[in-house]
């Protein structure tokens, strides 16, 4: 994971705390969970919000959500987000 990934990263999970705030959703990443990287430049975090499990990815900077039911990621917005969040309540 470069610094700029690294950096991506850090300031979505920030984002999304400002998302869920009004809503009293909770965020949690496991203190003991280490971001895993992949041989195709990818980085990935699993995270927990509201008691679903979904998962984050940092490529090339840009950061992707899906829940964890699935293998398809979409570039992570404000939107999609909440979209994901859906998914993931009901499966």
């Amino acid at each position: 994971m470069t610094g700029q990934d690294f950096l991506a990263l850090s300031s979505t999970i920030e984002e999304i705390k400002v998302w869920i705030e009004p809503h009293s959703i909770e965020l949690k990443i496991d203190k003991d969970m280490e971001i895993q990287s992949s041989d195709k430049e990818e980085s990935f975090l699993k995270i927990e919000i509201d008691g679903y499990k979904l998962e984050l990815m940092v490529k090339d900077s840009y950061v992707y959500i899906n829940y964890s039911d699935t293998s398809c990621f979409e570039l992570l917005s404000e939107a999609e987000f909440w979209k994901q969040m859906y998914f993931a309540s009901n499966s």
